[in-house]
């Protein structure tokens, strides 16, 4: 083992700390019984401390415990699911308190992909189904079907054989007895939402399918849960004020192209945001499907440009624009979804904290993968253009790719103007605004079939 240092990223002082619990777990699991004298020889990764600091602090929190017999260690629940799960934001919390005179984080470059963070909106159902209803919930009575947290009830998962039209029953939905009863929380005999299995992952948090309690309505719930794992906790209070700001601007975005934002809590562990449900799927799903239609790629590509005006008019930047930010309702109309999110992951501290490039690769813009690059109107543009081709050609482009017309041979060479302006190297040549997008857009097809620049196509049922 290393001698002691001085000092330690809080970076490599979580991975030290679950290595040590990882030996002591598999040294268990194998039905070696580790006695405290023992331990250090067994940690086998190079420790930046002590061993009897680690223990120390895993003793103090509970994550190891002395069996008094034989003054062998074992793991808590606690700790084994550290060891399973990885250092969640409790742990965290703990660390940084407890070894705040070791820990010392000096600025480095960090590039966080976001690439998985999606409010893709379908479950799984055996038999076939992509989809499923809720089955009937009530949130009155205490009962067994779920567990209390953070403003809302978990509950069990959805019946596959639930009520075909995804409408629920109201009566049933207020009977305490059916399934899905979850347990008071903090005191009230009704939480407002239950919540139930996750829909979508990635690096901003996890989106769950969840029911307005008494209101009956299906709703998604998006918890930034998954974030503190960037940030040590020193730095919680600054992302919740972020938190507050960034829900706070997209519940005031109201358009019929942009996903509603309902209801948010951050005095909780994990805050999270309340938005509507969409049963149409994202842009990832559709453009996975094969090629989509012109016609429908078009609709889909104005749409968002309307909802993407509307926002920066409001002056809010989306920063990370990708097919599954942007979902369908029942229709197949668009709701762009999470903007603004990525500001969760700066900081204004004054303390050394690593420079972050946040964004999902392929979509992100020149100027934003430089150090301290940030999104502006340009880069989503830019990152819409990017989209564009995706949809029409059904790949990302690279700097050799052939233009879109010259893949689809259904599209005209206004089209590759359209592709290039938006995404342009240098943010000067690419389009000032969405609105001069539109304007050459709609100069490109004069006859009138995507209607006139400031006339919105909404489908009145699914294409």
């Amino acid at each position: 083992m290393a001698e002691a240092a001085q000092t330690v990223t809080t970076k490599q002082l979580r991975e030290e700390i679950r290595g040590v619990l990882s030996a002591l777990y598999a040294a268990a699991k194998a039905g070696n019984r580790t006695r405290l004298s023992e331990a250090g020889a067994l940690i086998k990764i190079p420790l930046s401390l002590d061993f009897v600091d680690y223990f120390k602090f895993l003793r103090r929190y509970n994550y190891v415990a002395i069996d008094r017999t034989d003054q062998s260690l074992e793991l808590t629940n606690e700790g084994k699911s550290i060891v399973d799960q990885g250092p969640d934001d409790e742990f965290n919390k703990d660390m940084s308190q407890h070894f705040a005179r070791f820990i010392n984080d000096e600025p480095e470059e960090q590039l966080i992909d976001l690439s998985e963070d999606t409010g893709e909106q379908k479950i799984p159902v055996e038999g076939g189904s992509e989809e499923a209803p809720f089955p009937p919930v009530a949130a009155s009575a205490p009962g067994p079907g779920g567990t209390a947290r953070s403003g809302w009830v978990e509950a069990k998962e959805p019946r596959a054989d639930a009520r075909s039209d995804s409408r629920p029953d109201l009566k049933t939905a207020q009977d305490p007895r059916k399934d899905g009863v979850p347990y008071p929380m903090g005191g009230k005999s009704e939480p407002k939402y239950v919540r139930y299995e996750a829909i979508g992952n990635g690096g901003i948090g996890t989106v769950y399918r969840a029911r307005h309690s008494s209101l009956a309505l299906d709703l998604a719930i998006k918890e930034i849960k998954d974030l503190f794992s960037y940030f040590n906790f020193l730095q919680r209070s600054e992302v919740v004020k972020h938190f507050r700001e960034v829900v706070g601007q997209m519940a005031l975005l109201n358009h019929p192209l942009i996903v509603r934002v309902l209801d948010q809590n951050a005095d909780v562990a994990h805050p999270f945001f309340v938005m509507e449900m969409l049963p149409g799927g994202n842009l990832r799903q559709l453009i996975a499907k094969g090629e989509i239609p012109v016609e429908r790629a078009l609709i889909c590509f104005l749409q968002i440009c309307y909802a993407l005006q509307a926002a920066h008019q409001a002056s809010v930047i989306h920063g990370n624009l990708k097919p599954e930010n942007i979902l369908f309702d029942a229709q197949g109309n668009v709701r762009v979804a999470d903007f603004g999110m990525t500001r969760l992951l700066q900081t204004d501290s004054d303390r050394p904290v690593p420079q972050v490039v946040t964004g999902t690769l392929g979509y992100l813009s020149p100027e934003q993968m430089r150090p301290g690059g940030q999104p502006s109107l340009l880069s989503d543009i830019y990152s819409l253009g990017i989209m564009f081709y995706e949809m029409l050609t059904g790949n990302l482009p690279g700097r050799r790719s052939p233009l879109p017309s010259e893949v689809n041979k259904e599209l005209s060479k206004d089209i590759d103007t359209l592709f290039d302006k938006m995404t342009r190297d240098r943010p000067e040549e690419r389009y000032p605004d969405v609105g001069a997008v539109l304007t050459d857009f709609y100069n490109f097809h004069k006859d009138g079939r995507y209607l006139k620049s400031g006339r919105i196509i909404l489908l009145a049922a699914a294409p």
